[in-house]
């Protein structure tokens, strides 16, 4: 009897795992549709997220991106994957991207490059969303701060909770430590971490 009821157990994990499957590629399909996101081998969307694409949005193939805690549980609790392009605005994401919870907001141009893995709670922003001018905050509408685009090279990872910030460039195969704020150039095959990110060492 324990044998069945085990196989039983077995079989029905089987079919909610098809069954999460074919809700997942349904979600995703919609996704890319509702929010005219380009891709050649369309990404696979999990969990909830929140998504304005008023400008141009592509995304590699083979690209994964968690949403929620329940497909990410070692990120902030309840935080969703956003995504918002501004008008005008471009970003181009390569293949083999994975993201978890974290948010990308672009008013300008953003670049992604092929094999970048990014942690939870991530923050990528080309804009100072606000000026440094107390005169351009007090008017009615702001006037907005300087956007200045963001590239991310190949193979780069960045860890959880980190902060890249506008006109930061990424070289290929970099390391970004948990916590770090960008604000500078980072070479290819190095380690940066901190507040503000520094060099730690090379990594070849």
């Amino acid at each position: 009897m324990k044998y069945i009821f085990k196989s039983l157990k077995n079989v029905l994990r089987m079919q909610v795992n098809i069954f999460r499957r074919y809700r997942e590629k349904i979600y995703s399909a919609w996704i890319v549709y509702s929010k005219n996101i380009i891709y050649a081998n369309r990404p696979i969307f999990r969990g909830q997220t929140y998504i304005i694409n008023a400008g141009t949005c592509s995304i590699g193939c083979n690209s994964l991106i968690r949403s929620g805690h329940t497909h990410n549980p070692s990120g902030y609790y309840g935080g969703k994957f956003v995504l918002i392009v501004e008008a005008g605005a471009i970003v181009s994401i390569g293949n083999n991207f994975g993201i978890s919870n974290s948010t990308i907001y672009c008013r300008q141009s953003i670049t992604i490059g092929n094999g970048v893995l990014i942690g939870t709670d991530c923050k990528i922003y080309d804009t100072d969303f606000h000026s440094v001018h107390y005169e351009d905050r007090a008017a009615r509408p702001e006037k907005f701060g300087k956007s200045i685009p963001v590239f991310i090279g190949d193979d780069v990872f960045i860890g959880t909770g980190s902060i890249i910030l506008k006109g930061v460039t990424i070289g290929d195969r970099a390391v970004i430590g948990a916590g770090s704020v960008v604000s500078s150039a980072v070479p290819a095959d190095e380690l940066w971490a901190g507040r503000p990110a520094r060099k730690i060492r090379q990594l070849t």
